[in-house]
């Protein structure tokens, strides 16, 4: 278990709480924010999240 301030994830069952309520994510956004968390605050680039397949492919917000 992870917990940071409101937010636990419980990364063997891939499940994310905020405030204790579920919050549902897709595959990659998990895969995301668990490279993050994993990060500790460090940046992480694009190259980082391509090299483990998790970046956007040509998509722009």
């Amino acid at each position: 278990m992870i917990r940071i301030e409101n937010l636990t994830v419980f990364p063997d069952r891939r499940e994310v709480f905020v405030d204790g309520a579920p919050v549902e994510l897709g595959c990659r956004a998990m895969d995301v924010l668990l490279v993050l968390i994993e990060a500790n605050g460090a940046l992480v680039t694009k190259e980082k999240l391509t090299d483990q397949g998790l970046a956007a492919h040509g998509r722009r917000r």
